[in-house]
C-alpha cells in the first residue's frame, strides 16, 4: 500500500504532489464550466439532426395541459 501511495498518478490525485504550474496552468485554461438545460440541448441536439423526443417548454399548468396533448 506504502508503494502504492507513492506512485506519481495516484499521488497527485490525492494532492500529495506539487504539480508543474505550466502544466496546472494550460490545465486550468482548458475547464469550461458549461450549463445548459435540457430544453436548450435538445433544441441544439435538433437543430443538426440528431432525434431527441418530443417535448416543449412549459411556463404554467394551462400550457402544460396543451403540450401534454399533442404529444
Amino acid at each position: 500500500m506504502y508503494k502504492l501511495a507513492r506512485s506519481r498518478p495516484l499521488a497527485a490525485a490525492l494532492g500529495v504532489v506539487k504539480p508543474n504550474t505550466s502544466a496546472r496552468s494550460s490545465a486550468l485554461q482548458q475547464k469550461r464550466f458549461l450549463s445548459i438545460h435540457e430544453y436548450l440541448s435538445a433544441n441544439l441536439l435538433k437543430s443538426y439532426g440528431i432525434g431527441v423526443p418530443k417535448g416543449e417548454v412549459a411556463r404554467s399548468a394551462a400550457e402544460a395541459e396543451k403540450i401534454a396533448k399533442e404529444i
